[in-house]
């Protein structure tokens, strides 16, 4: 009788154990809203605003801001002393 009780307990635990595998599907439209965005990694190598970057010439940074800046619509114009 202990071995009968055993099987019967073996077989409601694989029964449940599928039950719980099997019901998890339908979490497909939940996860549907947790798409990872890609990130995107600038590669100031070949950027052409970039590139002009001097590492001996501090001034070139400065030239570089503006650029992007002026790329972003931001009016730097009124910054006159960069030193």
């Amino acid at each position: 009788m202990k071995v009968n009780s055993l099987n019967i307990l073996l077989k409601l635990f694989i029964v449940t154990l599928l039950f719980v595998q099997c019901s998890g599907a339908g979490d497909d439209d939940e996860a549907k809203g947790y798409i990872q965005e890609e990130s995107i990694i600038p590669d100031y190598d070949n950027d052409p605003i970039y590139i002009q970057a001097n590492p001996k010439n501090l001034p070139t940074y400065w030239d570089i801001f503006v650029q992007s800046a002026a790329m972003y619509g931001v009016d730097i114009s009124n910054i006159t002393d960069v030193e």
